[in-house]
């Protein structure tokens, strides 16, 4: 998931396909998930706005439902994720964009409906399985 102060995407990655295979703004917790990757908000030293501080809170509240739902859940600073997904800490949208177009093709394909805030919701679902989920299934 990659929260927001109002509306948070999210991605399904299918590890079997290889593919996000859902994504969209609006959660539905009546579908059990067995994992779910949340961005962590970090500020590493700078001034936050109260834009990001009320993420972080989003951030928080994501978590406690999803723990109360029995979920794994896996907080993912930003710099992890395109670190995992660039070789290189310092990436930004476009080389993570870049990164998740190559994993999932498909994915990339499909332009209608998606923006910016569900192609960083794939980047932290897949950073995610790589990470935690591997081994699981």
């Amino acid at each position: 998931m990659d929260p927001g102060p109002s509306e948070s995407a999210w991605a399904v990655y299918d590890s079997k396909e290889d593919d996000i295979v859902e994504w969209g703004t609006s959660i539905n917790l009546e579908v059990k998930y067995d994992m779910v990757g949340i961005e962590r908000i970090r500020s590493y030293g700078q001034v936050v706005s109260n834009a990001v501080l009320e993420t972080a809170e989003q951030v928080g509240f994501l978590e406690r439902v999803f723990i109360e739902l029995k979920t794994r859940v896996h907080l993912i600073p930003r710099r992890t994720i395109v670190n995992h997904l660039t070789g290189t800490a310092v990436g930004g949208d476009k080389k993570v964009n870049a990164a998740v177009n190559l994993i999932c093709p498909n994915f990339a394909a499909k332009r209608k409906g998606l923006n910016g805030h569900h192609r960083a919701a794939a980047a932290v679902a897949i950073t995610c399985y790589d990470l935690y989920g591997k081994g699981v299934e």
